[in-house]
């Protein structure tokens, strides 16, 4: 999902139930974090299965590689993501999270 100049991935998080909101690039080479397996809080990237911690915004396998989280703000279903943070700049939608069930 694009917002503004930034590509970002948006994660739906059980146990406890939250919205994650981090850059959609791997640090190193691209690549698409969105299309990767989430197991639990750590999304694996699709290409060499690297694993990354989403609630840290860290790789699992060092520390040295980190993707960028954004804060979140649910508002009616609506998530909206700071992606200015501390910059003065207002948070912006980036889409409806469904009801839980």
């Amino acid at each position: 999902m694009a917002v503004g100049d930034r590509e970002l991935a948006v994660f739906r998080l059980a146990d406890p139930q939250r919205v994650v909101v981090i850059d959609n690039s791997r640090p190193y080479a691209g690549g698409n974090l969105s299309g990767g397996a989430v197991a639990g809080d750590v999304v694996q990237w699709p290409w060499h299965h690297w694993e990354f911690d989403l609630d840290r915004g860290v790789c699992t396998h060092s520390d040295l590689a980190r993707i960028r989280r954004y804060p979140v703000e649910l508002r009616d279903g609506v998530v909206w993501v700071d992606i200015d943070a501390g910059k003065g700049q207002r948070a912006r939608p980036v889409g409806d999270v469904p009801a839980s069930t």
